[in-house]
């Protein structure tokens, strides 16, 4: 069973990083992306080896270092979660921050349109990024 999601996995994080490459634009999370992609087809790909390693010794260490890792992430990925959804905008605000604003031929989903946002604002701070 354990083998059927990770194949399931691997297929659908392969479509959607096919899907971003051709949609946005590179950055470190895509990049984030394509390296899960290419870790779960290799695990799917040797996972019995990879297994067999992961049963004793520095095998077994290095799996309870992945897994704390992992935790650790979903924990930090709560918190930022968390602490986005409990700290909204008042709508008393004087001044909009735009990062990650690349240009590009298309519009982003991300940055277009502008969500009722008061125009012009006091104060506009951008990061433009040209590729």
């Amino acid at each position: 069973m354990k083998l059927y999601i990770i194949w399931a996995l691997a297929v659908l994080f392969l479509g959607d990083s096919v899907l971003r490459t051709f949609r946005s634009n590179f950055n470190f999370g895509i990049l984030v992306i394509y390296g899960i992609t290419a870790m779960l087809w290799i695990y799917a790909l040797f996972h019995g080896p990879i297994d067999a390693f992961c049963a004793a010794g520095v095998g077994r260490v290095l799996r309870n270092l992945f897994f704390c890792g992992v935790g650790l992430f979903c924990a930090l990925l709560a918190f930022v979660a968390v602490s986005g959804y409990s700290n909204q905008p008042r709508g008393d605000e004087q001044a909009v921050i735009v990062l990650g604003a690349a240009q590009s031929k298309r519009p982003e989903s991300t940055i277009s349109p502008p969500m009722e946002l008061p125009w012009p604002p006091k104060y506009f701070v951008a990061e433009w990024i040209t590729i």
